[in-house]
């Protein structure tokens, strides 16, 4: 639990759903999904998703492409009521 209240102090997470996830669980964000850094603006959280998925393509992995291409940066505040179940 103490890692999770030092990554909420942050602004925003970069969110990114399971492998092989079926599309159900793609549409939205859940618990399954897992953060994979913590940004201070939107921005950066969004330059980084499109930096991840440039390097996927590049190095040839569609798995983790696809991936990236549904990650979702969300809020602190949002993802802290997802896993509280509000």
């Amino acid at each position: 639990m103490r890692c999770l209240t030092i990554l909420l102090a942050c602004g925003w997470f970069l969110m990114v759903p399971p492998p092989g996830s079926k599309s159900s669980l793609l549409s939205r964000p859940s618990k399954a999904w897992s953060i994979e850094n913590s940004f201070d603006t939107a921005r950066e959280c969004e330059d980084q998703k499109l930096a991840m998925l440039k390097l996927a393509k590049e190095a040839g992995r569609s798995d983790v492409a696809e991936l990236y291409l549904w990650a979702k940066c969300l809020p602190t505040e949002m993802v802290e009521r997802m896993w509280k179940g509000n």
